[in-house]
C-alpha cells in the first residue's frame, strides 16, 4: 500500500487512486506496510468505476488481507447498485461472491494471505464461473448460478460497503483488479512474485 495524505495510490499507472473514507490508519504489521480497518466505519472509495457488465464479461480481484473476524458482511473489496438490475459482487472473509453466485471458505485469521477471486463468463457455457483461490491454492469454484448482470459501471470499495453497512476489520495492504481473467499459473506467479514481503515461503 502507497498512501499520499488522504488517498490510496494507485501503482498501476492508470491513476484510479483512492480516497480514505472515515480514516483508516496508513501503519505498519510484522514489517508489512498497510491499511487499519476497524470494522465498523473505514473504507477505501476508488475513482476507478468497473465496466458495464455483459455476458463477455471476466475479471479477477486480488488482495493481500490480514482479516481479524469471519463475517460475511466483512468485505475486503467490491461494489454495489447502478442502473437496471441491483446485484452486487464483493470479497469477504467467508465467500467470494458475484450475485447469486458464491464461493464460501473462511480466511484464516491474523496471518497474511492472498486472496483472488475470478469470474470468467457464464456458467452455462460450461465454465466454471467463479474461482476463488488462497495464495496458490484454489478453495472452490461454483458453476451452478450465473450472476445477474448490471447495465451500467458502478463505483469500487475496499474496506466497506457504505449502502450495506458493512465493513471489514483487519489489515489490507495492497489490492489489485484485473480486466480479465486469470490463470491458475498466473495466480501461482502473483503469489512467488510477492509472499517474501509477508513473511512466507
Amino acid at each position: 500500500a502507497y498512501t499520499s495524505g488522504s488517498t490510496w495510490l494507485d501503482q498501476s499507472g492508470n491513476g484510479n487512486n483512492g480516497t480514505l473514507v472515515n480514516s483508516p490508519n496508513y501503519t505498519t504489521i510484522s514489517g508489512v506496510k498497510t491499511f487499519a480497518f476497524d470494522g465498523t466505519s473505514n473504507r477505501v472509495s476508488f475513482t476507478y468505476q468497473t465496466p458495464i457488465q455483459t455476458s463477455s464479461t471476466a475479471f479477477t480481484w486480488c488482495a493481500w488481507v490480514r482479516a481479524n473476524r469471519n463475517f460475511d458482511g466483512d468485505i475486503i473489496m467490491g461494489y454495489r447498485g447502478g442502473a437496471g438490475p441491483p446485484p452486487f459482487a464483493k470479497m469477504t472473509t467467508q465467500k467470494m461472491e458475484f450475485y447469486p453466485a458464491e464461493v464460501f471458505s473462511l480466511v484464516p485469521l491474523t496471518t497474511w494471505v492472498m486472496l483472488t477471486g475470478i469470474y470468467n463468463g457464464p456458467g452455462t457455457s460450461g465454465g466454471t464461473n467463479l474461482q476463488w483461490y488462497r495464495n496458490n491454492a484454489s478453495v472452490g469454484l461454483r458453476d451452478a448460478d450465473d450472476p445477474i448482470l448490471n447495465g451500467s459501471a458502478m463505483p469500487f470499495n475496499v474496506g466497506g460497503d457504505a449502502v450495506a453497512n458493512e465493513y471489514f476489520q483487519g489489515y489490507i495492504s495492497a489490492v489489485a483488479v484485473y480486466n480479465r481473467a486469470l490463470t491458475s499459473d498466473e495466480v501461482t506467479q502473483n503469489y512467488n512474485a510477492t509472499k517474501s514481503r509477508y513473511g512466507l515461503t
